[in-house]
């Protein structure tokens, strides 16, 4: 199986833009603070797409990215908090349903 993570990356970041109403310049800060985790993620989805990490593992882990990208996003200091969680949440979303599809 493979997996482009250059594709998975695009996505996540389309999604956390589309999620929120933001100026240029706040989409453009959220799209480099998730292609700033690209590394990690290819990591996650590569244990994940050979086994090597467990559903369950794989979910805790996305935890840990949400957590990373708040504390990368907090200082855009995006006016609604809930914005930037919706904006997380939309990425880590395609993140999820891209492995998903990967491994099915």
């Amino acid at each position: 199986m493979s997996i482009d993570i250059d594709a998975i990356i695009k996505a996540m970041a389309s999604a956390a833009v589309k999620a929120i109403d933001a100026s240029p310049e706040i989409k453009k800060s959220i799209t480099q603070a998730i292609e700033s985790r690209k590394e990690s993620i290819a990591e996650l989805t590569a244990a994940r797409a050979n086994g090597s990490l467990s559903p369950e593992e794989f979910e805790v882990e996305m935890e840990r990215e949400k957590a990373v990208l708040e504390c990368e996003l907090v200082g855009l200091e995006i006016p609604l908090k809930s914005s930037m969680q919706r904006a997380i949440h939309a990425a880590i979303e395609a993140l999820t349903n891209s492995v998903s599809q990967a491994n099915k």
